[in-house]
């Protein structure tokens, strides 16, 4: 993540402006739905709250996220974008696209493995090539489970499901 992070995109600044928020959603881990739907009043004593959509009718409950210190830098650098939204998005299509774009202006481009649905044959593609908002999540789980020491601190690894609305543990097997 720190590649993407770091990569110029001063020649773009709507490339730059999505790259900020596909960054943001790596920190805080949320699906693009609940990202869309942020409000700067969500934002309460350096952390992101939340109700997760996909939760709110049936166990409705409140996620929170501290935020650390280029998730802070992000919602700084958009603290006047207009109205009450608190990043300045594009629809998710156009997002999903962009982080295509993102990550192969960033280099980011080595093979992972693709399985077809249909006929069950793997094939090689590049890792931009299949990026999506979803990576972000995935990078989000990667990350935390990467910087929990489950057996120091006698919790076991399923644990971290309790994290930002996800329901079961799947370390992801791509991780930016």
């Amino acid at each position: 993540m720190d590649v993407i992070a770091r990569a110029d995109f001063s020649d773009d600044k709507e490339l730059e402006i999505q790259r900020d928020i596909f960054v943001f959603q790596c920190n805080v881990g949320c699906r693009i739905g609940d990202l869309l739907r942020l409000k700067k009043r969500d934002i309460i004593n350096g952390a992101v709250e939340y109700i997760p959509t996909k939760t709110i009718k049936e166990r409705a409950k409140t996620v929170v996220v501290p935020l650390n210190a280029i998730a802070m830098s992000i919602v700084e650098k958009n603290k006047d974008v207009p109205g009450d939204q608190l990043l300045p998005f594009i629809s998710s299509q156009n997002y999903n696209e962009n982080i295509k774009t993102i990550l192969e202006k960033a280099g980011i481009t080595y093979l992972v493995t693709k399985l077809d649905s249909v006929t069950r044959t793997e094939s090689k593609v590049p890792i931009n090539e299949m990026a999506s908002s979803h990576m972000a999540r995935r990078t989000f789980i990667g990350n935390i489970y990467k910087l929990v020491d489950c057996s120091t601190l006698n919790v076991p690894p399923i644990s971290l499901s309790n994290v930002p609305g996800i329901s079961e543990l799947n370390v992801p097997s791509v991780s930016l």
